[in-house]
């Protein structure tokens, strides 16, 4: 949303932005920079613009509309410098300030009602036992089906890494550039990736996953690995690939990954139990 820019005050006011960036899944990537753009962000100048943006925030909250990973305020003269310009100024007037306080408790109550703290949300997550998306027709690229009817999850799966990601399907992430994806039902660690509140959230639902819980791996020759989820964690962005995959390199496990706020992922294991032929 950008606030009518047809205001007669504007032209005596300092000029802001309310940054919304959407999250990164890979490990090691922190919330996308959007300060290059002007899209996704909010500009407030006068107490009208301010009142107006309030307001949206709390219709978005109470209706479930998407709300991103982080909320950030950002001054307009920093829009005209590189992504890397230095942190916000402590500075910041007070209107501008209660903005940014409102914005962080709308999404802080969200979180916590919705999923507990620590969640990125986005829109309402389909019903548990509803499939996130249809898979008749194939994406480009796709190699299996991922399922998971425990939580409604059912989605393509594409080799690759963030820009398969943010295709919106589920990665058979390649990211870790010394060690080679491994194939389901093989030794190793079998690793899917995607996003919960961006990109169409085809992981919206992941953080509603149950120890015991079956993962489907349905490949395009008709064969079904399944695996059981045996645990979750969560990690920070600097967590290192090989604590993300384990040392057991002997049997045949999966790793489904997704954000989990902006500096932190949730990771779900589990290990093969069965494969049926296609």
């Amino acid at each position: 949303m950008v606030v009518d820019d047809h205001d007669p005050d504007r032209a005596h006011q300092n000029t802001f932005f309310i940054e919304q960036p959407p999250c990164s899944v890979t490990p090691g990537a922190g919330p996308h920079d959007n300060r290059a753009s002007r899209e996704g962000m909010t500009r407030v100048s006068t107490p009208r613009d301010e009142a107006r943006f309030v307001d949206r925030l709390i219709f978005d909250a109470r209706s479930g509309a998407r709300l991103t990973c982080v909320t950030t305020v950002t001054e307009a003269r920093h829009m005209t410098q590189a992504p890397s310009a230095g942190p916000i100024h402590d500075l910041l007037d007070a209107r501008i300030r209660r903005i940014a306080i409102v914005a962080s408790s709308l999404l802080i109550a969200v979180l916590v009602l919705v999923s507990g703290a620590g969640r990125a949300v986005a829109r309402p997550a389909a019903p548990i036992g509803q499939a996130s998306r249809p898979t008749a027709a194939l994406v480009r690229g796709q190699e299996a089906t991922v399922e998971i009817p425990s939580i409604g999850i059912s989605l393509p799966v594409v080799t690759g890494a963030q820009d398969v990601i943010d295709r919106g399907v589920a990665a058979h992430y390649n990211g870790a550039q010394w060690r080679h994806p491994t194939d389901p039902g093989r030794a190793g660690t079998y690793w899917l990736a995607a996003h919960n509140a961006t990109h169409g959230s085809p992981f919206e639902n992941l953080h509603a996953i149950a120890k015991g819980a079956e993962v489907r791996i349905t490949r395009l020759d008709g064969r079904v690995f399944t695996y059981v989820v045996t645990g979750r964690d969560v990690v920070g962005t600097s967590t290192t690939l090989e604590s993300v995959y384990g040392h057991d390199t002997t049997t045949p496990r999966i790793l489904l990954q997704t954000c989990e706020g902006a500096s932190e992922r949730l990771l779900v294991h589990g290990v093969l139990t069965s494969v049926t032929p296609g």
